[in-house]
């Protein structure tokens, strides 16, 4: 007589993978409103089913074994787009539930998005927001998020997930009356080689710069790079301190541009526009959640602009 085939316990599948997507049992259980003991259990449980150890326990942070990595790999994508679907059937204007888990990126993200992110939670009080904020951008392990925004000047690096604009910020390169003085104005991006000059560390990949030039293809312009910041903020208080020459957004430095504390540089090139990126990981069916996310951040940042 032949075994009986032990079947895949989908919800013991569901909740491996989020254990695994936060290398965690407490994690995964708060995500899932489970208690940690009934989150390890479906672990344990699944692993006997299968005949395979999926999680190495040893040492203070879990790991997943060949065989948990694998199994992540293959399904993890499967059930987020079983999620998606699901969520596709509920009837349009039915109220958004569930847990959102979105990444903005560091001082942009706030101070572009912070307010139209908290009127987006009053407006849905059934959902649980889950926000970080992050210098790291697409490279910074975001694969347990639902939406992560970055912002990018020209082509985003090749990264599996899919991006959709939200918004185009003018740049300016500024620099002190000061500055200038002492180095004189410079009128072709190349002199911006021999001119001491703020970037950044590793956001927006540092140097060399980005301009615009015919056709809107994308010029990478090597820069002296004086100082190292991954800080908007701190790049215009060096700025407008005369230390360097520095690439904003101009909506960043237009009172300073205005009471003459930094002057706009006219270059032979345009500085590419600092682009606002909702970006996601690639499946066929996108949650409403997400999408109307996107939707109300899109439409708050058309209103700045507008005003």
């Amino acid at each position: 007589m032949s075994e009986k085939k032990e079947r895949l316990n989908l919800n013991a599948l569901r909740v491996f993978v989020a254990v695994a997507s936060r290398q965690s049992f407490a994690a995964a259980g708060r995500m899932l409103e489970l208690p940690t003991s009934n989150v390890s259990r479906h672990v344990s449980t699944l692993e006997q089913s299968l005949g395979l150890k999926l999680l190495d326990r040893r040492g203070r942070k879990l790991r997943l074994t060949e065989a948990g990595q694998a199994l992540c790999e293959r399904f993890a994508p499967l059930l987020l787009d079983v999620e998606g679907f699901v969520d596709t059937l509920k009837p349009a204007g039915a109220a958004l539930q569930g847990s959102l888990r979105i990444s903005l990126p560091s001082e942009a993200g706030p101070y572009l998005l912070g307010p139209a992110l908290a009127d987006f939670v009053h407006q849905n009080p059934e959902l649980e927001l889950r926000c970080i904020t992050t210098l790291a951008g697409v490279e910074g392990g975001l694969e347990d998020m639902d939406l992560a925004v970055v912002v990018g000047r020209g082509d985003l690096p090749d990264t599996s997930w899919v991006a959709q604009p939200l918004a185009e910020l003018e740049s300016v390169v500024v620099a002190a009356p000061a500055l200038l003085q002492r180095y004189g104005t410079p009128t072709q991006v190349r002199e911006l080689e021999q001119l001491p000059c703020i970037t950044t560390v590793d956001v927006l990949g540092g140097a060399p710069w980005r301009f615009v030039q015919g056709r809107g293809r994308i010029w990478q312009q090597p820069v002296m790079a004086r100082v190292r910041l991954d800080s908007g903020a701190l790049a215009f208080m060096a700025a407008r301190r005369g230390t360097g020459f520095a690439i904003l957004a101009r909506q960043a430095c237009e009172q300073a541009i205005a009471a003459g504390e930094l002057v706009v540089i006219d270059l032979d090139k345009q500085p590419a526009p600092l682009r606002l990126l909702a970006i996601y990981s690639q499946r066929k069916y996108l949650p409403q959640k997400v999408k109307a996310l996107i939707a109300h951040f899109r439409q708050a940042l058309g209103a700045q602009g507008r005003g």
